[in-house]
């Protein structure tokens, strides 16, 4: 006769048949559950039988979290040396001035409740917009960077901080691209950032940064015109300067460029405009191509 099973362990496939067939499976069984007594119990005139505690149900299981599929380390592999001289050259300037999109873009960070108001407001119309976050706030603002990506709105890069890349050597620039990639690889795993705002503009145009930034395939975004978010003038100011391509630059943290969010969309699209990320709204001159076909239908598109 086999060895005696413990209630720890796991029943073979020859020893279940075994202990159904002898009928020792009620007892192994009786061994690894224990059921609760059964008793005939007189209950007194005028008492309540007691309330039934019914068993504790079993914790709700985590769903896996999503499979990576992007990783800083991949860069050289993902990003040909043709792909990088391309957005090395074609600098972000303006939008696709064909038609009539307009892509709203957001700087540096905030509070989760801030970012949640703009958020609601682009959700609400079902539209999208571009956020350029720094780096250092990523993982103190994870929660706004992970609503950002699941909503499908455009994460870009902004550096990892606020400083003039223009006063740092290529080592230091290089340093502030890994330290962002690093940090939003943490929060949003396989998450890759294609879009890089240099912070208070600076560097714009010039061959150094740009070059740099092409090497972990960041395509620089200037502006065209910004909303002020300061005061309440900040809807009329981006309805006065709306235009055809235009890459309007807002804040986070700008109480008007929050307040008003809601606003301003409306009343873009109350003018006939799209709005549209940088993913699809830039100048079809600076979307690179892998095949020469693609970029030719594009031109005719």
């Amino acid at each position: 006769m086999p060895n005696a099973i413990s209630s720890s362990d796991h029943l073979t496939r020859r020893q279940f048949l075994y202990l159904l067939t002898t009928g020792a499976l009620g007892v192994t069984a009786a061994s690894c559950f224990s059921m609760p007594e059964q008793v005939n119990r007189v209950i007194p005139s005028g008492t309540r039988e007691p309330t039934q505690i019914p068993p504790t149900p079993m914790p709700t299981s985590t769903p896996p979290a999503p499979t990576p599929t992007f990783s800083p380390d991949q860069l050289s592999f993902l990003v040909s040396d043709d792909e990088r001289n391309f957005i090395a050259a074609h600098e972000v300037k303006s939008g696709d001035t064909s038609r009539p999109v307009i892509m709203m873009t957001y700087d540096d960070n905030a509070k989760y409740a801030q970012v949640r108001t703009i958020l609601d407001a682009y959700n609400k119309f079902g539209l999208k917009a571009t956020f350029f976050f720094l780096g250092e706030k990523v993982r103190l603002s994870a929660k706004s960077v992970r609503a950002i990506v699941q909503e499908g709105h455009l994460l870009g890069c902004h550096s990892y901080e606020h400083i003039k890349l223009l006063n740092l050597n290529d080592a230091q620039v290089n340093r502030q691209f890994s330290r962002c990639f690093d940090a939003v690889n943490e929060i949003v795993p396989g998450y890759r950032m294609r879009f890089v705002r240099f912070p208070f503009g600076e560097g714009n145009g010039n061959p150094r940064l740009l070059r740099l930034a092409a090497e972990w395939g960041l395509q620089h975004v200037f502006w065209t015109m910004g909303s002020g978010g300061l005061d309440r003038y900040t809807c009329d100011n981006v309805m006065r300067n709306a235009a055809n391509g235009a890459i309007v630059l807002s804040h986070m943290f700008r109480p008007y460029d929050i307040s008003q969010a809601e606003k301003i969309i409306a009343g873009l699209l109350d003018r006939g405009f799209t709005l549209e990320t940088l993913d699809t709204g830039r100048d079809k001159k600076d979307i690179y191509q892998k095949y020469p076909e693609q970029a030719e239908n594009l031109t005719k598109g």
